[in-house]
């Protein structure tokens, strides 16, 4: 893999254990990790699809996603629900380099998301070091090998595991709640 890490404009400070932890069950819980693509277009001067690695975070309370990007930087959004049933949602989203700086600081604390941040890795391993970003003419290995890594982590949002030996099934003695609905 090349050195990204290199080129990544630090963080404000030194990140503590602590936040490395939080950050990783954020992410194994409320959040994601992504690979996206886009065809190139006109304006983008790019002859090659654009790829984007994003990490993200969702909740219903601000605090959560403010707390993130007080930490990492990133980005903070506010989407207002059409119906009044459900709650505004916030999110918060780092991208590319940043988000690489993220998942290799934290993903050794990470129990559910730690193959999506194996694939992240291999898939910045694919990025140049310099030049601008989707500025660049890909070949057709280093394309080939970026959809791989993107279906491979399509693959893994898809994997249900296997429940542990011994696990009971969760009951409600007074039957009101069944498999999360409500039952009248």
């Amino acid at each position: 893999m090349r050195d990204i890490k290199a080129t990544f404009v630090a963080f404000d400070r030194e990140i503590t254990s602590l936040e490395w932890m939080r950050i990783a069950t954020l992410i194994d819980s409320e959040g994601c990790i992504k690979l996206r693509s886009a065809k190139p277009t006109k304006t983008s001067g790019s002859k090659s699809p654009v790829y984007i690695l994003e990490v993200q975070v969702a909740n219903s309370d601000p605090r959560m996603v403010m707390w993130c990007k007080a930490v990492f930087g990133g980005k903070v959004m506010r989407r207002k629900q059409a119906s009044t049933k459900h709650k505004t949602m916030y999110g918060w989203t780092a991208f590319s380099r940043r988000a690489f700086a993220i998942i290799t600081g934290c993903m050794d604390y990470m129990l559910i998301k730690r193959e999506q941040a194996e694939v992240a890795v291999a898939f910045m391993g694919t990025v140049r070091t310099r030049g601008g970003w989707g500025k660049t003419t890909l070949t057709p290995e280093v394309i080939a090998e970026r959809e791989a890594l993107k279906l491979r982590m399509t693959e893994l949002k898809h994997i249900e595991q296997p429940a542990p030996e011994g696990l009971i099934d969760w009951e409600d003695p007074e039957k009101r709640v069944t498999f999360g609905k409500q039952v009248q």
